[in-house]
């Protein structure tokens, strides 16, 4: 039987939501002990996923009735969908966080139980249809009176293809010859068929392992969350996309855990007794004390902007870069002088993706695709994109070593306010964490160098900072290697040293 407790032994349950069903489904499983135990016995093979788990967060804003009236609203709408739910509510022991556990098994339910996940379809093939069909074995039983046939594989004159029997037919009287013996076409078609299957593919009966199933779950949980908000009269809103996704100008924060944030509320309350400034005490806890700074940086200076970059401020300040485009084109002599002449005027550039921006740099909205400026900008692009593809391509490169190093600064930075502030075991301590390379610069010999370098000093970095870090055994006779040859020298007779001392020519 499924003991759902036993998993969150360190939170405290606010509220069991029981097991909603489909209407379809059995009474006999919303009781917990019978449902579970019949998924553990459909899933016969060792290895197999006995149920799927959604945690999703609820708003602290919401009341308590609120929050519970959200998560059944959310159990109810899975349930409609097909999938048999059991949920509860937890929450942290001192009755913050609250958060939904779902749990879900994988297959559809029918009036008698579980059905198949997946079932085993025909590659069907008629002469004159365009495409396939795919059909089970009952289904195939009515295709095969309309003229459809299964598809094996043949190996005909030195080629292997998925045929038909009436299409490797065909092909054997092509070789043979139009006059050929029937008897012999059948009997040389029947040998060189590869094998006695047919062509089968699997074929899932649901589509809740869709790779973008995810996605659509999570918006749902995002629009049931802005109801409940608006009804509630909240302004705020939530959104599950990532920030990058909305075009928010935003830096994410990374994900703490219980652990962490218990261990940061610890400090605070301390710094708080002592009457000192508060300092986060733990890795991810610094990161996300930068992160947000940065990210009230830029709200300040996005309100600042808002206040007097008004249209005919911003249209001059294309106009300027339109004309200094357009100066800097007559007298470049190459991509990169133009680029460079730009930037001593005061304009910047940058690729997004494979567009070229041009943007003030003392005011970074005054931006604009540089074909946009002036149609004269976009035939010179394009008359000379090899030279634009080179330098787009150099500057990723250079763009991501910066990047490279600017993680590892912040690493390292981390590493060492985590050691002040009591440090992690070497097993516990995070490991640099650098995004993938796109393609175009993967297989550069600087950004390998650079990747290679930086994982290698962040190790010994880690290694060197650790709790547990093995220590170096000291040197017998103590002090450094240099020492201990000076020592060594001062020891020794001075005739021993110098041979030649007292000795004439």
């Amino acid at each position: 039987m499924f003991d759902f407790t036993k998993a969150h032994r360190h939170e405290r349950l606010v509220a069991d939501l029981g097991i909603a069903l489909p209407d379809n489904a059995p009474k006999r499983f919303g009781e917990r002990g019978a449902l579970w135990n019949e998924v553990e016995r459909v899933e016969k093979k060792a290895d197999a996923q006995l149920c799927r788990r959604i945690e999703w967060a609820l708003p602290d804003e919401l009341p308590d009735d609120e929050k519970i009236r959200l998560a059944r609203k959310h159990v109810a709408q899975r349930a409609a969908a097909g999938h048999v739910v059991d949920a509860c509510i937890h929450c942290n022991v001192d009755g913050t966080n609250w958060h939904v556990h779902e749990l879900e098994p994988l297959r559809p339910v029918g009036e008698n139980g579980f059905l198949a996940k997946s079932e085993n379809v025909y590659v069907c093939r008629k002469l004159g249809e365009k495409d396939d069909r795919k059909a089970s074995a009952k289904e195939f039983a009515f295709l095969k009176a309309e003229g459809w046939e299964k598809v094996y594989r043949y190996r005909i004159g030195g080629e292997t293809r998925w045929l038909t029997p009436t299409e490797a037919a065909a092909r054997v009287r092509g070789k043979l010859g139009q006059s050929a013996d029937p008897e012999d076409v059948s009997e040389l078609t029947r040998k060189s068929r590869q094998g006695r299957n047919p062509k089968q593919e699997t074929q899932y009966l649901t589509d809740w392992n869709e790779p973008t199933k995810a996605e659509e779950w999570r918006s749902e949980i995002a629009a049931l969350i802005n109801d409940a908000l608006e009804e509630n009269g909240f302004d705020g809103r939530v959104d599950h996309r990532s920030y990058e996704r909305q075009g928010v100008e935003r830096v994410p924060q990374v994900h703490e855990g219980s652990r962490v944030r218990a261990m940061e509320n610890r400090a605070k309350a301390e710094a708080e007794a002592a009457g000192v400034e508060y300092e986060p005490v733990t890795l991810r806890g610094a990161q996300n004390a930068e992160r947000r700074m940065a990210n009230a940086e830029m709200a300040e200076a996005s309100r600042e902007l808002d206040m007097w970059c008004r249209p005919t401020v911003m249209d001059a300040l294309l106009r300027n870069l339109r004309g200094l485009c357009l100066y800097a084109l007559d007298a470049a002599k190459g991509f990169r002088d133009f680029r460079e002449r730009l930037k001593g005027w005061g304009a910047a550039t940058a690729w997004k993706g494979r567009d070229f921006w041009v943007y003030d740099e003392d005011e970074p909205r005054a931006a604009s695709l540089m074909v946009d400026l002036d149609p004269k900008l976009g035939e010179y692009l394009s008359d000379n994109s090899a030279e634009v593809e080179s330098e787009r391509i150099s500057c990723m490169r250079d763009a991501y070593i910066a990047d490279v190093k600017r993680r590892e600064k912040e690493y390292r930075g981390g590493v060492s306010a985590e050691s002040r502030g009591g440090g992690y075991m070497l097993a516990d301590m995070p490991k640099l964490k650098l995004p993938r390379p796109t393609p175009e610069i993967a297989d550069d010999a600087d950004v390998k160098q650079a990747i290679s370098s930086a994982w290698q000093r962040c190790d010994a970095w880690r290694l060197s900072h650790a709790k547990d870090a093995p220590k170096p055994k000291p040197r017998p006779g103590g002090g450094s290697a240099s020492q201990q040859q000076t020592q060594r020298r001062k020891e020794q007779p001075s005739h021993e040293r110098n041979p030649n001392i007292g000795q004439g020519r």
